[in-house]
């Protein structure tokens, strides 16, 4: 399960745009289905860290307390799978 949020706060599961409650929707039915389903978080590089708080949050009060972040860094630009 991939979810990200984008610059002007808008929530993505998968690449389906959601607003808060969708978003928590979404979350509780994957729990419900697989609880210990995969959660990869994703902000976009301009994104409010208040907007990645909100869903981190989300995911935590849905059931998810394993989570992994999925980050390009400068650093590994001109590195083979960088």
């Amino acid at each position: 399960v991939s979810v990200s949020v984008n610059r002007e706060g808008n929530f993505f599961f998968d690449k389906e745009q959601l607003d808060f409650n969708g978003m928590s929707a979404k979350l509780a039915e994957v729990h419900a289905t697989n609880p210990e389903a995969k959660v990869f978080v994703r902000g976009d590089r301009e994104a409010l860290h208040w907007n990645i708080v909100r869903l981190l949050n989300l995911c935590r009060s849905n059931g998810f307390y394993k989570l992994s972040f999925e980050i390009k860094s400068e650093a590994l630009k001109g590195i083979p799978g960088g």
